[in-house]
């Protein structure tokens, strides 16, 4: 006979402070934001077993229970430290089971917080808790968020992402807005201090005193966008071990992932020397920081189509040095992308990172010159644009 499982105690009582629990209310209400947490003062890479004077203490799942629904938060703050502290993305579907995504796969979660594997055992998501979690996370203003709802997400302080689905009002092609909500998949932004090292070394141009033009590759999940912020943050403060001084950069935070900004204010530790343009179109925004800002260096992520392409092209073309991410497996992904294909080909990007999550997100499987077929030097792709240039073409 199987044995019952046991029911902790922790559900009767509340698992987050109270009163953070229903619609957020005026600003005072509204979950905290927790300071950049300082690093070492010399502004070196945080190495394992390095002697840190203030280790960061952040807590990513704490941050992304207030914007659940109560049931869900108090089976999520049950959860076991091991299991809570791999926790990179949480599910909620409408009908089916509580789910959190480690690197080790996907679990149910119980109400007391245990992973079970049967369904039946797991919380169920009710259509009632899955509106309430919306409300929450759109603080109770759907009509407020729709412009980033209808791109299929919608992103929270501290840089954490919800991914929609569901029933969308389309008309004449285009999407409109979410008319009913169906799951939502709430993925967790993580500091990494020091992931970036591994790539340091290949991305540093020594002789120029600036990073190369960089392009970091991986599929959704893979950790890019975590990569790409400690780069940042490496460039902005300077690494004196490494004879890298510190840069100014630009960040182009079209999502709000990168910086994760409160109020024009960086909540992620993004460097000294950083400046943030938040929730800015990418295109738009590059232009900005090169004629406004006076950067060194411009970073922003999921580079996409053909007029984000162009801005690229313009900006290196400046003299400003880039750090991009998209989503492509490999470089032969990468081949299949015309527009990202094309900057690549013609020698625009020197180096090109490749990220894979097994065994575990952000492991780095490749960092180097481009490898995909047809690309030319960076000195090609000059000569090629001061001759088109000379015969007054664009």
């Amino acid at each position: 006979m199987a044995m019952a499982r046991r029911v902790d105690s922790r559900l009767d009582s509340p698992a987050v402070p109270a009163g953070t629990h229903g619609v957020p209310g005026p600003a005072t209400d509204r979950p905290p934001v927790q300071p950049v947490p300082k690093r070492r003062q010399d502004g070196g890479a945080l190495h394992p077993g390095a002697a840190v004077d203030n280790p960061p203490v952040r807590d990513d799942l704490a941050e992304l229970l207030p914007w659940l629904a109560p049931p869900v938060a108090r089976a999520l703050a049950g959860l076991s430290p091991d299991v809570r502290a791999g926790v990179e993305e949480v599910r909620l579907r409408a009908g089916r089971p509580l789910e959190v995504v480690t690197a080790a796969g996907g679990r149910f979660v119980a109400p007391d917080g245990q992973t079970v594997d049967e369904e039946d055992e797991a919380l169920p998501v009710t259509p009632g808790l899955l509106e309430q979690t919306w409300q929450i996370a759109c603080e109770a203003s759907v009509y407020s968020r729709v412009d980033e709802t209808r791109h299929g997400y919608l992103t929270l302080p501290g840089g954490h992402r919800v991914g929609v689905s569901g029933r969308l009002l389309v008309e004449d092609g285009r999407i409109r807005r979410l008319r009913h909500v169906g799951g939502l998949n709430f993925r967790l932004a993580r500091e990494r201090p020091g992931c970036a090292d591994p790539v340091l070394d290949a991305v540093w141009e020594a002789a120029a005193a600036l990073p190369r033009h960089t392009l970091i590759l991986s599929p959704p999940g893979a950790g890019k966008t975590t990569l790409l912020r400690d780069l940042v943050r490496q460039l902005s403060r300077g690494v004196p071990a490494r004879g890298i001084p510190g840069l100014r950069v630009s960040v182009v935070d079209e999502r709000g992932e990168l910086a994760a900004c409160r109020d024009g204010v960086p909540t992620r530790d993004v460097g000294p020397r950083t400046d943030v343009l938040d929730g800015c179109p990418k295109a738009a925004g590059i232009e900005m920081a090169v004629r406004a800002l006076n950067p060194q260096v411009v970073a922003f992520d999921e580079l996409g189509g053909a007029r984000d392409a162009l801005a690229v092209e313009e900006a290196a073309h400046a003299g400003v040095r880039v750090l991009a991410t998209a989503h492509a497996a490999d470089e032969v992904d990468l081949a299949r992308r015309p527009s990202l294909a094309r900057l690549v080909r013609q020698g625009l990007f020197q180096r090109v990172v490749v990220l894979t999550s097994r065994p575990r997100p952000g492991t780095v499987r490749y960092a180097g010159p481009p490898r995909v077929p047809g690309t030319r030097s960076r000195d090609a792709w000059l000569v090629r644009r001061i001759s088109l240039e000379g015969r007054g073409l664009p």
